[in-house]
């Protein structure tokens, strides 16, 4: 199987259309994602390169016990113990 093959039928979202003909307008996508971390149930964070939390939903922070995002920015595994 080729690369093609696989990505064939991946549709790239972009601005659609409106019935007006018009771009949507995505200028919130940043409150979308916001929303979205902020309602699931998904247990999410995100690092930088060398390893430090930079981010993660509240999910996380209630599933590890953390009282706040302040006691894991910055800090690596290692850190934390």
């Amino acid at each position: 199987m080729n690369r093609e093959s696989l990505t064939e039928n991946v549709k790239i979202p972009g601005p659609e259309k409106t019935t007006g003909g018009q771009a949507a307008d995505w200028s919130d996508s940043e409150g979308l994602l916001q929303q979205i971390l902020s309602t699931t149930k998904t247990a999410i964070f995100w690092k930088d390169a060398e390893r430090r939390f930079r981010g993660a939903n509240q999910a996380f922070l209630d599933y590890y016990g953390f009282a706040s995002i302040h006691d894991i920015l910055g800090k690596t595994d290692e850190d934390m113990g």
